[in-house]
């Protein structure tokens, strides 16, 4: 059920991270876990979800709960915090992907012969799947934030200070 929760969330930025790719081989239905895959069976998208949304709800807890510095109340403070998670969330969904492609995983198994062949995928398409896990986290960041704040003694009004 959580799998395809992420999935489908993920797949809101599917053709970014696959584009120029054949819709046999992308990318997507390597993460939905695909069996022309040489490592298939399992989806990844619960994987990197869940990670995305820990490392993200820990920087917002961190931002507004344990750092909580009066003078970081501010829009840039906040900001700050804000692109910590992007990047970190960057970093996270690329080399989670890119790491299987220079493992091999990525590689198809061609059904008629039952070679191995290279399948399309390559390292923009994986640095875009980061891009994608950074822009949900961003927004992830957002929501908790303003679902958080309210009990911060001394940042509650970032980033929306007066």
């Amino acid at each position: 059920m959580l799998e395809e929760f992420f999935g489908s969330i993920y797949c809101w930025f599917e053709t970014f991270f696959t584009h120029n790719i054949e819709a046999n081989d992308n990318l997507a239905n390597y993460l939905w876990g695909e069996e022309l895959f040489v490592k298939h069976g399992q989806n990844l998208y619960l994987g990197v979800g869940l990670i995305m949304c820990t490392v993200t709800l820990l920087i917002v807890v961190s931002y507004y709960y344990f750092v909580n510095n009066a003078k970081l109340n501010h829009w840039w403070g906040w900001g700050l915090f804000f692109l910590a998670n992007g990047f970190v969330n960057l970093v996270i969904g690329w080399q989670w992907t890119y790491t299987d492609l220079m493992a091999g995983y990525m590689k198809i198994t061609d059904v008629a012969s039952g070679q191995v062949i290279d399948s399309e995928i390559n390292g923009t398409n994986c640095f875009c799947f980061g891009i994608s896990n950074m822009l949900l986290s961003l927004m992830l960041f957002f929501l908790l934030s303003m679902l958080i704040k309210w009990k911060s003694s001394n940042v509650s009004e970032a980033p929306f200070v007066k």
